[in-house]
């Protein structure tokens, strides 16, 4: 047995999923109120950044941060710098567009709907979006060290962190949702983990981003996928309510399946 099989909803295997494709799991509704959402939470990473930059940076911690964006820039190795290139990698632009165009054709696939795709795809516009108004608002420096990365946007906060939270956290959640085995569980959630730690260094030591606009990313890529989940419940209640055709599993966000079959 595969990794795919196991991974599979065999109830869905039998069912109808004609339906898949005609329904879409988001209402205009549901929407209208992630807008209001990324407005909402693009006024309070602002508001959070213009504090961070006013009263954080100049304080005694926020001289303390600085220094160590400069110690780490003194104690930089060829290994380590590519050590730092590889673990920035998962979240950069160009991956994370290639996975959710690749996982837009696996995630129906196993599981017979675009829910849980769906989900993922608007958590990230969500997150992108928030992060670069609010880095653009805010405007924060990057520390004042030589940086071995480049981004178009500014220091606060940081996009590669939040991004690695909604991405491979969520991707996680999707498993856990589907799935019983704590192994495939436990594995989804240390990869996510993984993934997240060495984002975080990886880009406090490029001399990207500071400790603050990290921790501040933390809260963002948190807050998008408790929001997104909770708009696409209400989303697929309002579809029900409106008489929306079943799928083979409209359930959300789903049933978990025993692996221990033979």
């Amino acid at each position: 047995m595969t990794i795919i099989d196991d991974l599979r909803d065999p109830a869905a295997d039998g069912a109808d999923t004609a339906g898949v494709a005609a329904v879409w799991p988001w209402t205009w509704r549901a929407l209208g109120r992630l807008f209001l959402a990324f407005l909402a939470l693009t006024a309070v990473f602002t508001a959070a950044g213009f504090a961070v930059v006013e009263w954080f940076a100049p304080s005694t911690l926020g001289q303390a941060e600085a220094d160590l964006s400069r110690d780490l820039e003194a104690a930089r190795t060829e290994t380590w710098n590519t050590m730092a290139d590889l673990a920035s990698i998962p979240s950069d632009t160009i991956v994370k567009i290639g996975l959710v165009a690749v996982l837009a054709v696996v995630l129906p696939g196993l599981w017979k709907r675009f829910h849980d795709w769906a989900f993922l795809a608007a958590a990230l516009i969500l997150e992108v979006s928030v992060y670069g108004l609010a880095s653009f608002l805010v405007g924060r420096p990057r520390p004042p060290v030589e940086r071995l990365s480049s981004a178009p946007t500014e220091s606060f906060p940081s996009g590669h962190v939040a991004a690695a939270i909604v991405f491979y956290f969520g991707l996680a959640m999707i498993v856990s949702w589907h799935v019983k085995s704590p192994v495939v569980r436990s594995i989804a959630y240390t990869l996510a983990t993984a993934i997240t730690i060495g984002m975080f260094f990886s880009r406090l030591y490029l001399g990207m981003h500071y400790v603050s606009d990290m921790l501040a990313s933390f809260v963002l890529g948190a807050l998008v996928l408790v929001i997104t989940k909770r708009a696409l419940e209400r989303s697929l209640d309002e579809k029900r309510r409106d008489g929306a055709p079943r799928t083979g599993d409209d359930r959300w966000p789903a049933r978990a399946v025993t692996l221990d079959r033979t």
